[in-house]
């Protein structure tokens, strides 16, 4: 996930915490980690909770975010 108002990786997470509660969504986050690049990787269990996490960014924060699906 990127910013694509290119705020600062801390600010993109402190938002997220903000806006989305993966334990309401029933979504089990692995992993939250800044890249030196400027994104932000989030893991998930499965791609049933990663579609989950991307909808949820996709609504609550609006076009200030993008995000891409990979899966391992």
């Amino acid at each position: 996930m990127k910013s694509k108002l290119d705020l600062p990786t801390e600010e993109v997470k402190n938002v997220l915490r903000a806006k989305i509660n993966p334990t309401v969504m029933k979504v089990g986050i692995k992993t939250l980690k800044s890249l030196k690049d400027g994104r932000i990787l989030i893991e998930a269990g499965t791609t049933e909770e990663i579609n989950k996490l991307r909808q949820t960014i996709k609504e609550k924060c609006g076009g200030g975010a993008r995000s891409n699906l990979a899966t391992a």
